[in-house]
C-alpha cells in the first residue's frame, strides 16, 4: 500500500531525545541506532492526540512518522511545545512528509518480493528484525527500508525520495505480478 501520506518529521538537535521524552507517553531513552518504537503522543488535556513510530537516526537525530489526517496538528503541537514549554532546548523540526514517498510490501510473500527487487541488505528475520530500519537500495534506488507493520503481516516500508517513486512503483507493479 501506498504509506507516503503519512506525516514524516526529521528532528534533530542536543535536545531531541529529551524532546521525543516529552511528547511521548512511553520512554525512548535506550533507543539504539537504526531502531524505531512505537509511541502515543498526547495533547495539553491529556487526550490522544496521535500515535506512530520513531526511528533514531543518529545521536540527537530522530525520524518521527504520525497519522495522515493529523500531521499538521501534530506539527503545531510540537511546535507549541518547543516555543513555549522548551525555550532554550535546541531541537529543529523539519517537515518532511512530501520529500519522502512510502511503498509499503506487506503479507506472506513480502521477503521474496523485497529479495526480488535486488535489496541490497539481508532481510532475514534475523538479520533484519521488526522495528529496525536500513539504508539501502531497492530496485536500484536509494531508499530508507522501515520493518515495521500495521498489518499484523511482515511489512516492510520501503522510502524514497519523491523524485524515485514512480520508478519504484513501477518495479514494484511488474516484479510482484510474478507472485500474484
Amino acid at each position: 500500500y501506498d504509506g507516503s501520506p503519512l506525516g514524516k518529521f526529521d528532528i534533530s538537535g542536543r535536545d531531541a531525545e529529551a524532546f521525543i521524552n516529552l511528547l511521548y507517553t512511553n520512554d525512548f531513552n535506550d533507543l539504539e541506532l537504526n531502531t524505531g518504537r512505537y509511541g502515543i503522543m498526547l495533547s495539553e488535556d491529556g487526550m490522544i492526540l496521535d500515535d506512530g513510530v520513531t526511528f533514531k537516526l543518529g545521536k540527537n537525530h530522530y525520524l518521527m512518522s504520525t497519522s495522515t489526517g493529523f500531521a499538521d496538528v501534530v506539527f503545531r503541537h510540537m511546535e507549541y511545545i518547543r516555543q513555549v514549554q522548551c525555550l532554550n532546548w535546541q531541537v529543529w523540526i523539519t517537515p518532511v512528509t512530501s520529500q519522502w514517498c512510502n511503498a509499503t510490501i506487506c503479507g506472506p510473500k513480502a521477503r521474496d518480493l523485497l529479495n526480488a527487487l535486488d535489496v541490497s541488505v539481508d532481510i532475514s528475520a534475523e538479520a533484519f528484525p521488526f522495528m529496525t530500519m536500513r539504508e539501502a537500495t531497492v530496485a536500484m534506488l536509494p531508499s530508507r527500508i522501515c520493518r515495521v507493520s500495521f498489518t499484523g503481516e511482515v511489512s516492510f516500508e520501503i522510502n524514497v525520495w519523491s523524485r524515485h517513486a514512480e520508478a519504484l512503483w513501477n518495479q514494484i507493479i511488474k516484479t510482484g505480478s510474478e507472485f500474484d
